[in-house]
């Protein structure tokens, strides 16, 4: 086995707006990062690159294929490209309908500094080795979707108060799976870790890794190097880090370097009891599966109060919905190709999607996997919104509005991608068996 890492800061010089359409500006106190990882089995190479960024649209993520594959060699089927889901980031894919568009320069940008990050990070290979486990989570993980006494759901941020005393509809997950590459020497080359919370503590205006980036800031102060810190997103569409029952709960940046610590410290201990791997054979799977946008009748639109009662909140829900319900209305049926793609090796697999995944899914996925460990990683390789679980659909809330980019997808999408995904992992694991 050979790997090779690389980062760079894909941090513009000019004020943008998030996907939100609040104007960021740079601080040198954080950067966004582009940080890739090549790996190598003998025969074929892969790439795995997460980037600072909120989600990626699709034909940039396929431009970004085409050109490593011309520059490298590297197949465009063996490309993963993550966004980590930081909100304090350039949009670089169109999500509300009066949220901001990508800033044309800054994709130019983005897409030439991540095909750079891949062509070094493969000019990089070096033999390696691998060490494999999985953390506990660092218990900063609340289900976001809380349930009123009537039934209906109030999100965990809603501003009315009513949320102290409602209860979760669903899980979290508590397990961080994790690899981390060193080479002969025993200096990391990069770490991959997947971790199934909301990366978005930090809305202060400036860009930032937010929680993501502080865990890789540690990691690398820890391990005394400066290597790739590659964190894939986890099936997070329902959870995020706010503690509802306590108000007075740390938040921001300070939060952020909080879970990172946690993060990081849990990671690093798990570390001691993993087992050495040196030799492996990749094997991918990917396949395309065409998924049609839910019917209008699906939504309940802002009517349900979700994210508080005031009537600010409300205005706002209606300035941001009624577009969405006017262009779904002069739109035809849809039909959208999301992917699921596989790579596995030794008893490691890497299973994605390009969706805001709910964690019943993927927690589902792991629990059935084959491989000893299975990392979900969601916003990969494009993106289509929210996919909750039919139960959620029923109970209505944010994430099942319906729009044109952020939830779209129909109902039995979630379904479909898990046992796709068990589909792939299974039929990795049978060749692996065989070989």
């Amino acid at each position: 086995m050979k790997v090779g890492g690389e980062i760079i800061d894909i941090t513009p010089d000019y004020n943008l707006p998030n996907y939100n359409g609040f104007l960021l500006h740079k601080e040198e106190k954080d950067r966004l990062l582009c940080q890739a990882l090549v790996i190598n089995d003998g025969k074929k190479d892969i790439a795995i690159a997460s980037l600072d960024t909120t989600f990626i649209q699709n034909d940039i993520v396929q431009s970004i294929r085409e050109k490593v594959s011309k520059k490298t060699g590297i197949s465009s089927n063996n490309i993963l490209i993550a966004a980590t889901h930081t909100h304090s980031a350039p949009t670089m894919s169109k999500s509300f309908l009066n949220g901001a568009s990508p800033d044309k320069r800054y994709v130019n940008f983005f897409i030439e500094k991540t095909v750079v990050a891949i062509i070094q990070a493969k000019k990089k290979l070096e033999h390696a080795f691998f060490l494999a486990g999985i953390s506990p989570a660092p218990g900063f993980e609340y289900n976001r979707r809380l349930q009123r006494p009537d039934g209906r759901i109030i999100m965990n941020y809603a501003s009315d108060g009513l949320s102290n005393n409602c209860l979760p509809t669903g899980p979290t997950d508590k397990e961080i799976p994790f690899l981390l590459f060193k080479n002969l020497s025993g200096l990391p080359i990069g770490i991959i870790f997947n971790y199934d919370n909301h990366n978005n503590c930090i809305n202060a205006g400036y860009y930032s890794q937010d929680f993501g980036g502080k865990i890789g800031n540690i990691l690398r102060k820890r391990l005394g190097s400066v290597f790739p810190v590659v964190f894939l997103p986890g099936a997070c569409g329902n959870v995020n880090w706010i503690n509802s029952r306590n108000p007075g709960h740390l938040s921001g940046d300070k939060l952020a370097w909080k879970i990172g610590e946690v993060a990081a410290n849990k990671l690093l201990n798990s570390l001691k009891k993993s087992s050495r791997t040196e030799k492996i054979d990749i094997l991918v799977k990917r396949k395309a599966i065409e998924v049609q946008e839910r019917p209008f009748t699906y939504s309940d639109f802002c009517n349900d109060n979700n994210g508080g009662n005031s009537e600010e909140r409300k205005i706002a829900d209606r300035n941001r919905y009624e577009p969405e319900i006017a262009e779904i209305k002069k739109r035809g049926e849809t039909i959208c190709p999301v992917e699921i793609y596989v790579i596995s090796f030794d008893d490691i697999s890497i299973v994605t999607n390009p969706v805001e995944l709910f964690t019943e899914f993927g927690m589902e996925i792991k629990r059935r996997s084959p491989f000893k460990i299975t990392l979900v990683s969601t916003l990969t390789n494009g993106y289509y919104g929210y996919v909750p679980t039919q139960e959620a659909f029923y109970q209505g809330g944010y994430e099942t509005r319906r729009t044109v980019y952020t939830s779209r997808l129909a109902v039995d999408a979630g379904r479909r991608i898990a046992e796709k995904s068990i589909e792939l992992l299974n039929l990795n694991k049978e060749k692996i068996e065989n070989s």
